[in-house]
């Protein structure tokens, strides 16, 4: 089955996002892979690769901040952190302790952020996710013209995804309710939302304040 996901509604412009304060190190991509490893074992370098991606994509919206300062490009096989890439290139199993000794040096915010892409994305095989991010606008509107299949070294701008993966968040906000607490139902309801499809729930007030993105159907 073909993933799916996320709405293209909302304008955050890259410059509203917070840089860290003055004497406060930004993790990088390397301590948001070990964290990763860390909890999932090992895992296959496509998949670390898309994690990483929506652990950077999801903190933008819920922190409004960058999780890390490692560029993001629109690769053939969808979004790719080639600092990262540099680091396990050629290997196919990647493991906790490749990229650093220490698990991750991330804050509470930026681990829970992490924590709870792993929640939502975890189970995902890494070709579900590659199948994901190339429904997305980012990745697509970073390879505007691009053949496919042709290696494409593009950025994928933090700005352009926190529009992208913000718009659920946003339409929470608008009936006054506060998207942080849902998260996980909000990347449920961006996956119908994206697709123009029927999102079925037996929890329909899981999702109250989105009714106008998507048609809810509470199942009996």
């Amino acid at each position: 089955m073909m993933p799916m996901f996320a709405l293209d509604v909302l304008w955050i412009s890259s410059a509203n996002l917070q840089e860290p304060l003055g004497g406060i190190l930004m993790a990088s991509v390397y301590d948001v892979a070990e964290f990763i490893l860390a909890r999932t074992g090992p895992l296959s370098a496509m998949k670390l690769q898309k994690l990483a991606y929506y652990s950077q994509a999801w903190h933008a919206v819920w922190s409004d901040a960058q999780l890390f300062p490692e560029r993001i490009e629109a690769w053939a096989n969808g979004p790719v952190v080639p600092a990262l890439y540099e680091k396990h290139r050629g290997q196919f199993i990647l493991n906790q302790g490749q990229f650093k000794d220490d698990p991750g040096e991330l804050t509470n915010d930026e681990a829970d952020s992490v924590a709870r892409v792993l929640k939502a994305y975890g189970s995902k095989t890494s070709q579900w996710l590659s199948d994901l991010t190339h429904m997305e606008s980012p990745w697509v509107e970073a390879r505007a013209g691009v053949p496919d299949g042709e290696r494409s070294n593009i950025e994928i701008p933090l700005g352009a995804m926190a529009e992208y993966y913000g718009a659920l968040a946003t339409a929470v906000r608008v009936y006054g309710r506060d998207p942080r607490p849902r998260r996980m139902d909000l990347q449920i309801a961006a996956t119908a939302a994206r697709n123009g499809l029927t999102l079925l729930t037996r929890n329909a007030a899981d999702f109250a304040g989105l009714e106008q993105a998507l048609e809810i159907i509470e199942l009996g």
